[in-house]
């Protein structure tokens, strides 16, 4: 595989920010591949607030979350793309949650800020395979985070 143009990397950045898509599912949806429609969506109980203050929420919601979400790009030893898939900060140090899937077999790995910034992953923190679950560092300076 090789590495997308910073083009592609910036639109596949930004859908998997905006819709939580994984890579793949973005390269079927622009191939123009169907995809199947569950046959009934979840019901969500704990959710009690009508349907309008919720949209009416989720404008204000989005904008104070962004600043802590990020975009994970994984390359092999040769440089290219790997995965690609989101994160978040989870304190002030630089600390990010993502799925562990996404580092797997990687050489290397960045993350891209809301604000187009890029970062190196200076080290893994923890990590859980079977939860799918790591805990990253990057070196941001607070006021970023």
């Amino acid at each position: 595989m090789q590495k997308l143009p910073e083009e592609e990397q910036e639109y596949y950045a930004k859908e998997v920010y905006k819709n939580g898509f994984s890579l793949e599912l973005l390269k079927s949806i622009k191939e123009g591949k169907t995809i199947k429609e569950p046959a009934s969506a979840p019901t969500l109980p704990f959710l009690t607030k009508p349907k309008e203050k919720l949209i009416e929420s989720l404008p204000s919601l989005i904008r104070r979350i962004e600043p802590s979400i990020v975009s994970v790009f994984t390359y092999d030893k040769k440089g290219n793309i790997l995965r690609l898939g989101s994160g978040f900060f989870i304190s002030q140090n630089g600390d990010i949650i993502t799925n562990y899937h996404v580092l797997q077999g990687a050489s290397s790995a960045e993350v891209k800020t809301s604000d187009g910034k890029t970062h190196s992953i200076t080290y893994i923190v923890a990590g859980d395979e079977q939860s799918d679950i790591i805990r990253l560092s990057v070196d941001i300076p607070s006021k970023y985070v």
